[in-house]
């Protein structure tokens, strides 16, 4: 993983930019950051699909080129835990013989997970890997903030170097052990055992990503990185804090937004407040800081 003192010069030299210069367009940028970077219920044992088997086993973990793409269907956030189980455990196979290591488990916020939104991320992604513009999802209402803001721009800059699922924020409860997001990051890491697992949410969703980072601690279960986006937990049991399975946690918050305010992170290896910049509560998934601390996670 890039380190973290250069994660953090990274976040600095963005915000010392910012106020010399506009920004370029975050799609722009991404283009140039990714050319440059070339079922059974879940007990204590990760879970043994039978009629899902993992085909070719390959110890390689980069691309594979004469292996074509081979579609998979993503698991519905409403799906049940079966289907979640074997979806996230066929998607982990699938993407561990394409060379794709890394899988993102993210959270909208309170009222603002929107399924057909996840679903044209989902598409976009099965149809063509290296994703552009013209599939992208339209941001209406108060729906899918983090598809539209963050994962969208995000993965198209990737390019394929990560797969992604996407939860609303009540999914997973504080200790909820075999909830669906836990049994889907376990499912993929089953399915792909040499894959890394990504965290992040926005708003009372960074509650539920710091929730199931601490339920996969208490499975033993390593975090590639964590990022939460304006976290809040005001009116929620639990409380926001960096796990000891986390490898990175960054957190990015404002204090913009009337009675929305973002929270600290106890003990993240960054809080990076970015009220100076103006941003709102709803829009701050957009921020070019977390948009490319996202994208270099992905990338590395």
């Amino acid at each position: 993983m890039e380190t973290l003192k250069n994660t953090l010069v990274r976040i600095a030299i963005v915000l010392t930019a910012l106020s010399l210069t506009a920004c370029k367009g975050t799609f722009d940028a991404f283009n140039e950051a990714a050319a440059n970077e070339n079922n059974q219920s879940l007990g204590e044992n990760p879970p043994i699909v039978d009629d899902n088997p993992p085909g070719n086993e390959v110890d390689d973990p980069t691309p594979i080129p004469n292996i074509p793409w081979r579609k998979v269907q993503h698991p519905q956030a409403s799906d049940s835990d079966d289907q979640i189980s074997k979806g996230c455990y066929a998607l982990g196979v699938r993407d561990s013989e394409q060379g794709i290591n890394k899988f993102v488990v993210a959270f909208e916020g309170l009222a603002s997970f929107n399924q057909t939104s996840a679903n044209k991320l989902y598409d976009a992604f099965e149809k063509n890997p290296q994703m552009d513009d013209k599939d992208a999802p339209s941001k209406s209402g108060s729906g899918g903030f983090m598809v539209y803001y963050l994962l969208w721009p995000v993965f198209t800059g990737a390019q394929a170097m990560a797969d992604v699922m996407v939860f609303p924020e009540p999914s997973i409860k504080t200790n909820q052990k075999n909830a669906k997001p836990d049994i889907c990051a376990r499912s993929w890491l089953a399915g792909n055992p040499q894959g890394k697992l990504i965290i992040t949410g926005h708003s009372y969703g960074g509650h539920a990503a710091n929730q199931l980072a601490d339920v996969l601690d208490q499975w033993g279960v390593p975090l590639h990185a964590v990022v939460t986006v304006d976290a809040r937990t005001k009116g929620y049991v639990g409380d926001l804090f960096k796990t000891p399975n986390a490898e990175l946690w960054l957190n990015f918050y404002q204090k913009n937004t009337l009675f929305l305010p973002g929270y600290l992170v106890d003990g993240a290896d960054a809080n990076v407040n970015l009220s100076s910049t103006g941003t709102s509560h709803g829009k701050i998934p957009g921020r070019p800081e977390v948009q490319n601390a996202l994208l270099d996670i992905l990338l590395d």
